[in-house]
């Protein structure tokens, strides 16, 4: 047990003197890098491939989402709007459906849905407060068409 205090002892006996002399610890001087800074690259932004498959553009359908999100009023922002970029980006108007923006008892739900078929599948968007982003999945079209089921989906009428 001795030879383990013996270290601490000692430190604490530098720190101490240390302490008591005028000059007190030295500290480093800072260094300047002559080597040139590197640069972030720039984000390469997603973009639209209207020949691409569902999962090669869903990239950009969230990206379209989370500028809509970021542009608007976070995750209270309308479905009507974010239907309204997607087309704007490109999307099928047509093929549009989204969730409404309250529920049955006029109250803001937990999460809204925005979805359009493209190439035969589902490109579904959701966000809201039960989430930090909007976030975005392909899925099949349901059996009876279309990519959400409910009471609370209709057609976006853009």
């Amino acid at each position: 047990m001795r030879r383990a205090l013996l270290p601490v002892i000692a430190v604490g006996a530098a720190l101490a003197l240390a302490a008591c002399s005028g000059a007190g610890m030295p500290v480093p001087e800072p260094t300047v890098s002559s080597s040139p800074s590197v640069s972030a690259k720039p984000l390469n932004k997603p973009k639209f491939d209207a020949d691409g498959t569902p999962k090669e553009n869903l990239p950009y359908f969230l990206s379209i989402m989370n500028t809509a999100y970021a542009n608007s009023t976070g995750a209270d922002t309308v479905s009507e709007e974010m239907a309204a970029y997607l087309v704007n980006a490109g999307f099928d108007a047509a093929s549009m459906q989204i969730s409404e923006n309250t529920t049955a008892l006029g109250l803001v739900p937990d999460a809204k849905y925005v979805a359009t078929i493209f190439k035969g599948e589902c490109m579904v968007g959701t966000w809201g407060s039960s989430m930090a982003a909007p976030t975005a999945i392909v899925l099949p079209v349901l059996p009876q068409g279309g990519c959400l089921l409910g009471g609370t989906v209709r057609s976006y009428q853009g």
